[in-house]
């Protein structure tokens, strides 16, 4: 059984940022993974700016994702709350929040971080 992945709405949009969409697919071959329902909404917001184009991408391959049921949408009102939630049933998170990282190691040490886009986790 595969260990279980929540992904960080910051996570996804660096990931956009970087041009990196290729580590989604290496995260759904190694984790099962998740995001919280709330990470569409923050997407939408950045849809309109900079990297609209990256992030209209990203959106794309996560709607794919969901219907090839390689990643689940959970229901949750706040992300990071709902997180620090899912860290408590032994999920991973990948996440570059420094805060969020913090929150989560003092609740549950033995939980990965994944704040890199190599291979190593």
């Amino acid at each position: 059984m595969k260990e279980k992945l929540v992904i960080d709405t910051n996570y996804l949009i660096y990931l956009a940022k970087q041009k990196k969409f290729f580590v989604l697919e290496e995260m759904f071959k190694r984790f099962s993974c998740f995001i919280v329902k709330k990470t569409f909404d923050e997407i939408n917001k950045l849809e309109k700016g900079k990297y609209k184009f990256r992030i209209s991408l990203l959106k794309k391959i996560l709607e794919k994702a969901i219907k090839e049921k390689k990643i689940k949408v959970i229901e949750g009102k706040n992300v990071d709350k709902k997180i620090i939630e899912l860290a408590k049933e032994n999920f991973n998170v990948a996440s570059f929040d420094k805060e969020l990282e913090k929150k989560i190691k003092k609740i549950n040490k033995k939980i990965k971080i994944i704040k890199k886009f190599d291979f190593d986790f």
